[in-house]
């Protein structure tokens, strides 16, 4: 017999996570782009300023997806954890 386990803690462990990753990408924009002036040329701060443009935007787009995943994983530990509470309930009244 197969079995499916569900555990809404880790769920939402995983949730936390991702926000977390989502967290540091944003940041590492903002770091790699502190350097103006200190690279050793116009045509460098160029390409990274470039860099750092296209970086902001793939991480947006990846953060509107993020996002949504973190949603649906906190909606789904909810959903089973509500199921589990509703069947710990149903026991307890057949008990």
């Amino acid at each position: 017999m197969t079995t499916f386990t569900v555990d809404p803690a880790t769920l939402q462990e995983l949730s936390s996570t991702l926000s977390g990753i989502h967290s540091q990408m944003q940041n590492m924009n903002e770091t790699a782009s502190g350097y103006e002036g200190l690279l050793g040329g116009s045509d460098l701060e160029g390409e990274v300023g470039h860099f750092c443009s296209h970086w902001g935007y793939g991480i947006g787009q990846l953060g509107d997806h993020m996002t949504k995943v973190v949603q649906h994983l906190n909606d789904a530990a909810a959903g089973y954890q509500n199921s589990e509470q509703h069947i710990i309930d149903a026991a307890k009244q057949e008990g």
